[in-house]
Order: structure tokens, then C-alpha cells, then sequence
């Protein structure tokens, strides 16, 4: 065989046949050209042997279970990464709910504790002017009642004026009376 043989030069001369012996045949001859032994080989002149066939197909056989393990770990991959992207899409949702959720509870106590300030400083205003107006009442019933007893005093000195000199009567007295004046209530000096 010389070295320019192509495969369509194997099938010419193995006859074309598609039956399954072809197929060995054309693996025989492509374990012989390519393999350790072949034509073109490493060149010591070794022949393939069925064992070298037999391990080259075993070769072949564990080539397509790595790439269907290869396949299957990036499906398993594809699998976790599309987990991982879930869980992280969850776990965003999850902390924007609790965001949302933390941040209407702080306006909501915000909200009452400025609804419990107003109340309470309207209480407290509520009864500043109730103390105020108590306070108030209390202070001009004082003056009146001051206002009441200054005007008590002053009647109490008109009147003596009034009987300044007038001599005073006793009632208890029967038959007698004090026609004395008056002594010591400014009026004449006396």
C-alpha cells in the first residue's frame, strides 16, 4: 500500500459493500494506517493485532462515555447554576419583601409616635389652659373677695365718720342713756 491511499481508495478496493463486515474492515485497515503498528505508524514494523483493535474501540467506547458524562455534568451544572440563579432571585425577592416590610413598619411606628407626641402635647396644652383658666377663676374670685373686704372697711369707715360726734346710745340700758360723744374717732379732736 503506498502512502497516498484514501479512504474512498479502501472502499474501492474492499468493494463498496455497506454490510457490517465492511465496517471492520475499514476500521481494520484505519487501526493499520493511523494506529501504533500501521503504515505510518511509529514505524517498527508491527502489524495491528486484534487487541490493538480491540483497545482502540474500547478507546472510542470510553471517549463517547466521557462525552456523555461531559454532556451530563454540563447538564448537571446547567441544572445547579439555574438553582443558584432561583435561589438568589428568591432570596432578592425574599429581602425586598422584608426591606419593603421593615420600612412600613418604621413609617407606621413613626406615624404613631408622632400621632402619641400630638396627643400627649395636646393633652398637655389641654390642661395648661384648664390650670390656667382654674387659676384664673381663682384669682378673681381673690380680688373680689379682697375687693369685698377693702369695701367692708371702707363702709366701716364712713359710718364711723358719719357718727362722728353722734352721742352713743345704749340700748341695754333701760331708761338711761350715754349722751357723751363719741370719743376717738378723729372728728374735732376728741
Amino acid at each position: 500500500m503506498g502512502e497516498n491511499m484514501s479512504l474512498s481508495d479502501i472502499a474501492a478496493v474492499t468493494g463498496n459493500n455497506n454490510g457490517f463486515g465492511n465496517s471492520w474492515i475499514l476500521i481494520i485497515l484505519f487501526a493499520l494506517i493511523f494506529g501504533n503498528g500501521g503504515f505510518y505508524g511509529n514505524g517498527n514494523g508491527r502489524a495491528a493485532t486484534v487487541e490493538d483493535i480491540n483497545n482502540s474501540a474500547n478507546a472510542t467506547r470510553m471517549e463517547n462515555q466521557l462525552g456523555n458524562l461531559s454532556g451530563l455534568t454540563e447538564r448537571k451544572a446547567d441544572g445547579i447554576v439555574n438553582g443558584i440563579s432561583s435561589l438568589g432571585y428568591e432570596l432578592a425577592q425574599q429581602f425586598g419583601n422584608t426591606n419593603t416590610a421593615m420600612a412600613q413598619g418604621f413609617c407606621n411606628t413613626s406615624k404613631e409616635i408622632l400621632e402619641s407626641r400630638y396627643l400627649n402635647e395636646k393633652a398637655i396644652a389641654d390642661s395648661n389652659a384648664s390650670i390656667t383658666a382654674k387659676i384664673n377663676d381663682l384669682s378673681s374670685r381673690m380680688d373680689a373677695d379682697k375687693i369685698a373686704t377693702l369695701q367692708a372697711q371702707v363702709n366701716e369707715l364712713k359710718m364711723q365718720q358719719m357718727f362722728c360726734g353722734v352721742p352713743k346710745i345704749n340700748p341695754y340700758a333701760y331708761g338711761v342713756y350715754n349722751t357723751a360723744p363719741q370719743l376717738g374717732c378723729g372728728c374735732n379732736n376728741v
